[in-house]
C-alpha cells in the first residue's frame, strides 16, 4: 500500500495597527482558499477593537511572501 503525503503550507497571520500582532507560530493549512477562510475568521475577531479613526491590517503571507492583505480604517464623519 502506498501512502501519498499531502504536504501543508504554513501560513502566518500577522496584523498592524493599534494593537500589532506578529505571528511567529503561524498555521499548517491545505491551501490559499482555506487560509482566505481563517483570515475571515479572524477579521470577526479583529472588528471588535475597532475604534473610529483607527485602522489594522491584516497580511496573511506563506513561505513565498504575501497572500492577502485585509485592511479596514475608520473614521468619524461628523
Amino acid at each position: 500500500m502506498a501512502f501519498v503525503r499531502h504536504l501543508m503550507s504554513r501560513y502566518f497571520f500577522h496584523i498592524s495597527g493599534s494593537d500589532p500582532f506578529h505571528d511567529v507560530e503561524g498555521m499548517d493549512l491545505p491551501d490559499d482558499r482555506a487560509a482566505w477562510r481563517e483570515a475571515k475568521r479572524l477579521v470577526r475577531d479583529i472588528e471588535n477593537n475597532l475604534e473610529p479613526g483607527g485602522d489594522w491590517h491584516l497580511n496573511v503571507v506563506d513561505g513565498v511572501g504575501s497572500v492577502f492583505v485585509l485592511s479596514v480604517k475608520s473614521r468619524r464623519a461628523r
